[in-house]
């Protein structure tokens, strides 16, 4: 893998190469069509940027930064679980007795974020307790059936 000199310095020796390719053909008279005159090429075309961060390279460009336009409680709204939703996974929950985050997503088909947001509603409802690592079914709902 070639580091940052080793890619300037290989870029500086094409250049002089180009450079004095360019002069040998423009001497010997085969350019007389733009004038016998080597063009100018200014020496840095990049843009300086506005702010350097003192681990970048100091040609590093700014990042563009993308506004977030959504609301955090658009999105708490969003992932509020449904009452069927609660039902299907305390049924779940029930006949397993106990649940996990893997079992909510494969058997009702939920990403993980529903699957979490399933399993907090259904602890804060006192259907599941969690310990050990693992989510039980609660002492009091397990009396109920």
């Amino acid at each position: 893998m070639y580091t940052l000199p080793d890619t300037l310095q290989a870029v500086a020796l094409l250049a002089e190469g180009v450079d004095r390719n360019f002069r040998e053909l423009i001497e010997s008279g085969r350019l007389k069509a733009i004038g016998g005159k080597m063009p100018e090429i200014p020496e840095t075309t990049a843009k300086e940027p506005e702010e350097k961060a003192p681990d970048l390279p100091p040609d590093a460009e700014k990042l563009e930064e993308i506004e977030d336009d959504t609301d955090d409680a658009d999105d708490a709204e969003a992932e509020a679980p449904a009452e069927d939703e609660l039902a299907k996974a305390t049924e779940i929950a029930r006949q397993n007795d106990g649940i996990t985050q893997a079992l909510l997503e494969q058997q009702m088909g939920v990403t993980a974020e529903k699957a979490i947001a399933l399993l907090d509603e259904l602890e804060t409802a006192g259907v599941i307790d969690f310990y050990d690592g693992r989510y039980y079914l609660a002492k009091a709902d397990s009396e109920e059936e």
